[in-house]
């Protein structure tokens, strides 16, 4: 599989915003239009990351914005953030994702996860699992506010039967443009057969590129893009090389 840099459109009551360790007081980047946004990245990338902060938090859910994406944005669509039963699953499969994000779901209700995974299996959409990892590599989740004690690469071997790939995000470089956590990325593409996504503090092209060297599948990339640090163009030249 080729790699892929894949932009972040978070929502947080319809609008989309960029957030510093995915804390909703600590706002970096804010638009009023997540449909539009989605829209201009789309021009440059196949695959746009939708996260739903809201119901990542318990706090209500985004699915009107996610449906307008993957319904009228010319690109793929990965869906991340409180998905939590076969029954959100499916809805939005039918809104049009075509790839889910299982995070707390996949730790905290093993039956409840394997019903969404077979959800995803007859509609034909790809399962992933988010391993949202601290300082030491511990999963967190509930929106990042629980650890677990659960190791990196235990979680990759609980889950590498049952998934497509895994989206591995470094929580303490999240937002904070300090560069990636290079050795994270080594660790989980090692632990895995499976392609890795990477995402946590991707600022600049040279972060990418140690990325991709590093053995992961592709990048999800936010508040750098936002900022224009990086240049969607020299991001495809990465893509096509």
């Amino acid at each position: 599989m080729s790699f892929v840099v894949i932009p972040s459109v978070d929502v947080v009551e319809g609008k989309c915003v960029q957030l510093e360790g995915g804390d909703p007081s600590k706002v970096k980047f804010e638009s009023d239009d997540p449909v539009e946004t989605a829209r201009q990245w789309a021009e440059f990338f196949p695959w746009i990351h939708v996260v739903d902060v809201d119901a990542a938090r318990g706090e209500g859910d985004n699915s009107e914005v996610i449906g307008k994406i993957c319904e009228e944005v010319d690109a793929k669509v990965q869906v991340g953030g409180g998905i939590r039963s076969a029954e959100r699953a499916e809805e939005l499969i039918e809104l049009g994702a075509d790839r889910l994000i299982l995070g707390t779901v996949a730790f905290a209700d093993e039956e409840e996860f394997s019903k969404i995974v077979d959800v995803c299996r007859d509609h034909g959409a790809e399962v992933f699992v988010a391993l949202d990892v601290n300082e030491d590599h511990e999963v967190l989740v509930k929106g990042w506010k629980e650890d677990t004690g659960i190791a990196l690469e235990d979680a990759m071997e609980r889950f590498s039967d049952s998934v497509d790939g895994f989206l591995t995000t470094a929580v303490h470089r999240e937002g904070k443009e300090r560069g990636i956590d290079e050795e994270l990325v080594r660790k989980a593409a090692g632990a895995t057969d499976l392609p890795v996504l990477y995402a946590g503090g991707v600022s600049t092209i040279s972060d990418v590129e140690t990325a991709k060297e590093a053995g992961a599948h592709g990048v999800v990339i936010g508040l750098a893009l936002y900022r224009g640090d990086i240049d969607p163009l020299a991001l495809l030249d990465i893509m096509e090389e």
